[in-house]
């Protein structure tokens, strides 16, 4: 997974090695092992004790923490956020912490499960709401509905494409970075 990720950030902006990522609700710690295989300065925070238990064994930068127990002043260029976002009962109030903890020119990449795949799978004519619909998705995403959201928090939107992975810019005039799409895939 955290290859995909890498590839789809690095074909949409340019991603510097000098910059810093946290992964939320990082699980075991896959994503946070990719980028700091690739140099990357990675922290990865989840609620799970024993998901995080698991990825320290492996040596990678893990907190037993919520974005509410990160210091005020810890900011990241890039947060990840791999299908967490449909969890959060309120995302607005998820979304403005996360603002808090971007730079400036920061990015957020969400990929959530999309609303626009519950009707096909890789098989064609295969109904695919069994795996969309979980007791424990507090929201469902489409394109639109997740690119509400963000615009009502203020978020620029970088690229998007069915499968709802995307980028979004807090602030679109970025230094440390080279926006090479700009637009719904």
């Amino acid at each position: 997974v955290g290859e995909k990720i890498y590839k789809f950030l690095n074909k949409n902006i340019h991603l510097k090695k000098e910059i810093k990522i946290l992964d939320i609700g990082c699980g075991t710690g896959g994503i946070v092992a990719c980028f700091s295989e690739k140099g990357f300065d990675t922290l990865g925070i989840d609620l799970s004790s024993e998901d995080i238990k698991f990825g320290l064994n492996k040596n990678l930068k893990l907190l037993h923490k919520s974005i509410d127990d990160l210091k005020k002043n810890q900011k990241f260029d890039l947060i990840i956020s791999m299908r967490s976002l449909e969890h959060i009962p309120d995302p607005n109030s998820f979304l403005l912490k996360v603002k808090k903890h971007m730079t400036e020119d920061g990015f957020i990449y969400i990929n959530v499960p999309s609303l626009n795949s519950l009707f096909y799978t890789d098989k064609v004519n295969v109904i695919n709401l069994k795996r969309q619909f979980h007791f424990a998705h507090v929201y469902f995403y489409s394109i639109d509905t997740l690119s509400n959201l963000m615009f009502k928090n203020n978020f620029k939107r970088v690229v998007i494409n069915q499968k709802i992975e995307s980028i979004w810019s807090k602030n679109l005039k970025n230094t440390n970075y080279e926006v090479k799409n700009f637009f719904i895939k």
